[in-house]
């Protein structure tokens, strides 16, 4: 399976949209197959740290997980290298 990018930031579930991209990746691996992410421009402004094209619920979620009190560092936490979603 081909996914072409531009997840993170679209609408109002888009971390649940990860979390099902993380799932069939699991899947396929069990069975020998695989799934392939291509990175949109939306994955890349984000992960270089602009998270200001998310939706608002996202900002706050992550602010409250990682304790932190600006916005976008905040943001960058939920995608960071050693998260599941980062990864």
């Amino acid at each position: 399976m081909v996914l072409n990018g531009n997840f993170v930031d679209k609408g109002t579930d888009a971390k649940q949209v990860l979390w099902l991209i993380y799932k069939l990746d699991q899947q396929a691996e069990a069975k020998g197959r695989k799934v392939h992410y291509i990175l949109g421009n939306h994955e890349i402004i984000m992960l270089k740290g602009n998270v200001s094209y998310a939706n608002f619920k996202y900002i706050q979620a992550s602010k409250e997980i990682s304790g932190g009190k600006y916005w976008d560092e905040a943001m960058q936490s939920l995608y960071h290298k050693i998260t599941e979603l980062g990864k």
